[in-house]
């Protein structure tokens, strides 16, 4: 397989804007039609009302003992491959795409067909468009996918194997990022953009590869590092402005306390530009928030000390700064506005904010907590718990759950700031309804019993079941094995459907 050369093809703005209004209009016409049609497709894997439960049941696409299988809407299980790894779900397209004996695999769950693309694969990521697959071998080598073309273009130059997995691309939409001629001595790389065609442009020589480069969202800018500055660039290489001492703010992730049923892997890699933090202290401890577009690049508040949360799709930040006395101040910012002070509290405190209620909890060194809803205007503060332990996000859900500090009890704050208190034993599974979950408790010897609660009362649907269990939002199906078997459990009815045993639901792909 060549090598290609670095070149580029570039954007044109003029020819790309009328494209754009020829699509509208004609993606106008089409929205038409096609709303009027049911759709079989579903892409909206990730709705927040959804809490731990799939958004799309069927096809069930799962693995038992390393072989893949998919259950269809009438409980048929069809068995796809054996000894698979690396299992993606692409609920869009009705793709299933894998690994087996390094070779990467594509099966249509419609046709029920699967063909090998390419061979001496390690590890790959799909893009949003299925014009390519991005692959890498054993050696890390950087391999590009053509559907088009039916074949692999190697895109590294110099040998990779020293790097971790996954620290040298950085996906985006239509454009992806790589290192390349890595000098371990120096640690330093050549950065180079590649488009879904493999067409290479050179962003910078010698950038420095121990600091994370970014990719922007619909690949507006690049970020990276250099002799101690921050570049920020164009996605061909022109430099859009330099940095002393600074870094792109990036979304917290925060730890939950229950993880969703089935794992949800995204096609990008990319992050907001929106917020930057230039000019940080030699130790850290501060920086200037600043807000930054193409147009404008404006100073939002100096002496900040830390970023509690940052929000690209309500355009709003929410920061600390240092008071005297000990004492730490909490901002919300929206855009580049004027920020205005939510409140003042001891330096030793804890942040944490979910996402789903607006609520921003401020829980105290000795486990007092508080809340405020950081778009109330009067910023009024709530009392929630005089004892908390560690804070835990709930998936999907407005929910905040935290571990008393002995331990041996969870609780979950609800929207109405009352308290549910369990054992650490049990894990609660909510769908859609905060009236509803599926309970289960261990016995002991790894196995499980598993409830359905409705308002508080319970209904026992399993006894010694397997750990894993998956589910729709209205828990009007549910997946799970026992003693070698899977059993689907639908509107009280109890079917066996597999001879399998600890079954996992592969991987979904989706949108952020």
């Amino acid at each position: 397989m060549a090598k290609k050369s670095y070149y580029f093809v570039k954007k044109n703005s003029k020819k790309n804007l009328i494209l754009m209004l020829v699509i509208l209009v004609v993606s106008c016409v089409i929205l038409a039609v096609v709303s009027l049609i049911p759709s079989r497709l579903k892409d909206t894997w990730l709705n927040t009302d959804n809490g731990t439960a799939r958004s799309v049941m069927y096809p069930f696409v799962y693995t038992a003992d390393n072989s893949l299988y998919v259950l269809d809407e009438n409980q048929n299980s069809t068995v796809v491959d054996d000894t698979v790894t690396s299992c993606i779900h692409d609920v869009k397209f009705n793709h299933i795409y894998y690994l087996r004996d390094g070779k990467l695999y594509e099966y249509d769950i419609d046709t029920n067909r699967r063909i090998a693309l390419s061979d001496g694969v390690a590890k790959f990521k799909l893009f949003r468009e299925r014009t390519s697959i991005l692959c890498t071998n054993n050696a890390n080598d950087l391999y590009l996918y053509s559907y088009k073309n039916k074949g692999s273009l190697k895109l590294n130059k110099t040998s990779l194997q020293n790097l971790g997995t996954d620290t040298f691309y950085k996906l985006g939409n239509e454009y992806f990022l790589f290192l390349d001629n890595y000098n371990f001595e120096k640690n330093t790389a050549t950065l180079v953009c590649s488009d879904l065609k493999g067409n290479l442009k050179k962003i910078a020589d010698s950038i420095d590869a121990s600091k994370a480069f970014h990719i922007s969202d619909n690949d507006e800018f690049i970020s990276y590092y250099k002799e101690n500055k921050m570049y920020v660039t164009e996605v061909n290489g022109k430099v859009v402005k330099i940095f002393d001492n600074a870094k792109v703010v990036v979304q917290n992730i925060l730890p939950v306390i229950t993880e969703p049923c089935t794992k949800t892997e995204f096609y990008s890699d990319s992050v907001s530009f929106m917020y930057l933090m230039t000019d940080i202290s030699s130790d850290g401890s501060s920086g200037t928030l600043t807000y930054f577009t193409k147009k404008e690049t404006k100073v939002v508040d100096k002496n900040v000390r830390s970023i509690i949360h940052f929000s690209d799709n309500e355009k709003f930040i929410l920061y600390t700064k240092d008071e005297p006395n000990g004492f730490v101040s909490l901002y919300k910012c929206q855009k580049s506005g004027k920020p205005s002070k939510i409140i003042t509290c001891m330096g030793n405190s804890t942040f944490f904010f979910n996402e789903s209620s607006t609520f921003l909890y401020i829980q105290s060194a000795e486990g007092f907590l508080r809340r405020v809803n950081v778009f109330d205007k009067g910023y009024k503060v709530t009392d929630v718990s005089e004892g908390s332990g560690v804070l835990f996000d709930y998936a999907g859900k407005s929910f905040v759950g935290y571990h008393n500090l002995d331990g041996d009890f969870q609780y979950l704050i609800l929207d109405t700031n009352s308290i549910e208190k369990f054992s650490v034993n049990e894990i609660r599974y909510y769908g859609k309804l905060t009236n509803r979950y599926l309970l289960t408790r261990e016995n002991g010897q790894g196995k499980f019993s598993l409830d359905y609660s409705v308002d508080g009362r319970l209904t026992r649907i399993a006894d010694g079941i397997d750990k894993n269990i998956y589910f729709d939002k209205e828990f009007n199906n549910i997946i799970y094995s026992k003693e070698g078997k899977m059993f689907v459990w639908s509107d009280g009815n109890v079917s066996e459907v597999a001879q399998n045993t600890n079954i996992n639901a592969v991987t979904v792909i989706s949108a952020r």
